[in-house]
């Protein structure tokens, strides 16, 4: 009993798939990396195809092709792919608003002292704002010091 909707798919179905589309050779290891129907139109990025699934260059165009034709054929792949750009534009929209109106962590500013060709890098939060108003004076004081030990 097959099930139309390849949202629904399991890996069993997946594998018929592959073997419909002439990419058996990559069956197995869609099975064992557990590949479903839900996971195969949301999850599978090219990358994943290449570094997980193990395909071939000369076969990923094909692969992403007979992908993009399940997810046109997928009610369910279509209320998520909508629901998911909703959710995104929400996303984007209230972090906006956020982005401008506080800064809830400082950032971090990384300074470097430069002794006799040496780099020691030491980070300093924002929040030792008066640590860091320091630095330039430590650094001549270091400087002085290492000269006059030679």
């Amino acid at each position: 009993d097959d099930v139309d909707d390849p949202w629904e798919w399991g890996y069993s179905e997946v594998h018929h798939w592959l073997l419909t589309v002439n990419l058996q050779q990559y069956s197995e290891k869609f099975v064992n990396e557990m590949v479903d129907g839900h996971m195969l139109l949301t999850d599978i990025t090219e990358g994943i195809l290449k570094r997980d699934l193990h395909v071939k260059d000369i076969h990923m165009d094909k692969v992403l092709r007979e992908i993009a034709v399940l997810q046109e054929r997928s009610p369910m792949y279509d209320r998520w792919k909508e629901s998911h750009i909703d959710n995104q534009s929400e996303y984007e929209s209230s972090s906006e608003v956020s982005d401008s109106s506080f800064i809830s962590e400082p950032p971090n500013i990384l300074v470097r002292h430069n002794l006799d060709d040496e780099l020691d890098i030491d980070q300093v939060g924002m929040n030792d704002f008066e640590e860091k108003n320091n630095l330039e004076a430590i650094d001549e004081s270091t400087e002085t010091e290492f000269t006059e030990e030679l």
